[in-house]
């Protein structure tokens, strides 16, 4: 399903449609931490079981590579460890700006974090919803991974949550077939993002203004390296395309 603000802004919400399989909560307090090694016979193999110890140890920790941040005319970039094709800077500065957008858009989906009909207080604003859940067991995880490669292992979540990623994704399609292949049955996704066609409505936003030139050049920029920056208009279709309903 999806819906468009009257702010241009369009989230779609799309479910699976497999029967539901009961979830399995996470143990009681915090895992321990502890120091990963390469074992080299965990390589010999292929099966299902040397799999999942390279994940347990692909997912154990950060590299120095992954965070070895480049600083370019004074801000900082994502490294090319993982290939990320970010153009956007992740200094403070982009963390102010992007708390604002966060703040933005959940004003302009009539405050609440996502429209999809799941258990109240279960959303996707990771810190936000986890710190609304105190009675909950330890659930809080961050990984770092390049979404438009295949996912690491096969997990199946409840709830998968896409905002902001336009001039980020090459292969939308991909991407949309890597969601529903990891979504639990009957879990969601929802996707929220932007048209990026301005408009004003007392016409003082015209094409000679600067906001008008950087935003052309801006989707110039990203045209040519095949990453579409304005992909809320065509949400619906892809979801569509990879058998949501």
């Amino acid at each position: 399903m999806a819906e468009e603000s009257e702010t241009g802004q369009l989230t779609t919400t799309a479910p699976a449609t497999a029967p539901a399989t009961p979830a399995v909560a996470p143990p009681l307090g915090p895992a321990p931490a502890e120091e990963v090694e390469v074992d080299d016979e965990a390589y010999a193999t292929d099966d299902n079981s040397s799999m999942d110890e390279r994940i347990s140890s692909y997912t154990a920790s950060l590299t120095l590579s992954v965070v070895d941040y480049p600083i370019e005319y004074g801000r900082r970039y994502h490294g090319s460890a993982l290939g990320v094709a970010y153009k956007f800077p992740n200094d403070e500065f982009e963390m102010d700006r992007l708390d604002l957008a966060h703040a933005m858009m959940v004003k302009a989906m009539g405050s609440v974090l996502f429209r999809a009909p799941l258990q109240k207080e279960k959303g996707p604003s990771r810190l936000e919803t986890f710190s609304k859940m105190p009675r909950h067991p330890p659930n809080l995880k961050f990984e770092i991974v390049d979404i438009e490669e295949p996912w690491v292992g096969h997990k199946e979540y409840d709830f998968i949550f896409c905002r902001y990623m336009g001039a980020s994704i090459k292969d939308w399609p991909k991407l949309m077939k890597n969601i529903y292949d990891n979504l639990a049955p009957r879990g969601w996704a929802e996707f929220q993002e932007v048209n990026t066609s301005f408009y004003s409505q007392d016409g003082t936003y015209s094409e000679e203004t600067a906001t008008s030139k950087w935003m052309t050049a801006f989707m110039e920029a990203c045209s040519a390296t095949g990453r579409d920056p304005s992909v809320g208009p065509k949400l619906e279709g892809w979801v569509r395309d990879a058998q949501f309903k």
